[in-house]
């Protein structure tokens, strides 16, 4: 069994003060703490499946959220141009009603632009929908992909 450690966070509705979604922080995912998988680009690319798979588990058990709230979910640039990722998120979006909103969060600006767009374009077409977390996105040529 795997073991997945987070909190959760509402996000709210500040004009009608409602949840309309709950952000997915993880934590710990089997001992690996957050801080590892950010920097460590190749063991996320190990692990991304089950994690998905195990992200997946929990919100089908209504442990994040319930019916017709969204689910966000934090990535990285660097980790949505994992080749398989993409797939997973996409499977994970059918799954959870066509509700999960991808919350990109900042990862120094190293990532591969074109690689990275069309994975956000397959995403979308696919009906995720897409949020910037960090200011620091805004500064630089992100709104371009």
């Amino acid at each position: 069994m795997r073991k997945i450690h987070f909190v959760r966070m509402p996000i709210i509705n500040l004009s009608t003060d409602a949840v309309f979604g709950y952000e997915l922080l993880l934590r710990c995912f089997n001992g690996i703490s957050l801080e590892t998988f950010s920097e460590n680009k190749e063991l996320f690319e190990q692990y991304h499946r089950q994690l998905m798979e195990a992200t997946f588990q929990l919100d089908t058990e209504g442990v994040i959220r319930g019916e017709n709230t969204r689910l966000f979910l934090n990535m990285t640039p660097n980790q949505l141009v994992i080749d398989p990722l993409y797939e997973s998120l996409s499977g994970l979006n059918h799954k959870a009603g066509g509700n999960l909103v991808i919350e990109i969060t900042e990862d120094f600006l190293n990532y591969e632009y074109f690689r990275l767009k069309n994975k956000l374009d397959y995403l979308t077409r696919g009906g995720c929908e897409l949020a910037i977390t960090s200011a620091y996105l805004l500064l630089y040529d992100f709104f371009d992909i």
